[in-house]
């Protein structure tokens, strides 16, 4: 129900806004940037594990194709802990966008692009596990510490920036080739 507010003498005006708590939303910059700069440092961490002997190969390259799955069922608009974005945008406009943006990539690798809107979100988030593996091998080879989101070597943090760009829809330049 409105509540009536005060506005100048005897008038009230009626307050209609929700005041819901509302879930994260995927076409949030911010939303985005702290779950792609997580996702990194979770991989970096599995790595880590990796090359300490805690975690085998098997075991690493299961969970980060995990990963790219709820990426794909996240971005797909199928995990209800995210308010999707307006008209469509998950997934249809998204991978509408991807097909774009991505289209350069065609002569690095990705042949064609899939009919099914969640299977081109399935190849991007891939490529973004893909790529996320070679960024966190060049940051252990440099020695770069991956330890917390929020303090991102400059070069992860550029590459966190463009894919999270990438996915609200903004123009990118050719970072990802």
């Amino acid at each position: 129900m409105a509540r009536c507010r005060r506005i100048s003498g005897d008038r009230c005006r009626k307050d209609h806004s929700s005041r819901a708590p509302q879930s994260p939303s995927l076409v949030s910059l911010p939303v985005i940037r702290i779950m792609l700069s997580t996702a990194f440092i979770n991989m970096a961490r599995r790595h880590i594990s990796q090359k300490q002997g805690e975690l085998s190969a098997e075991v690493v390259r299961q969970k980060d194709d995990y990963l790219a799955q709820w990426l794909t069922e996240t971005f797909s608009g199928e995990n209800p802990h995210f308010e999707t974005g307006p008209e469509h945008w998950n997934p249809h406009g998204l991978s509408e966008h991807m097909r774009i943006a991505l289209a350069p990539m065609r002569k690095g690798g990705i042949e064609s692009f899939p009919e099914k809107d969640r299977d081109v979100l399935k190849l991007v988030f891939d490529l973004f596990k893909d790529q996320s593996a070679l960024a966190v091998e060049d940051c252990l080879v440099a020695g770069e510490l991956l330890e917390y989101p929020e303090q991102l070597p400059p070069a992860v943090d550029r590459f966190i920036e463009t894919w999270s760009m990438l996915l609200v829809g903004a123009p990118v330049g050719p970072e990802l080739n």
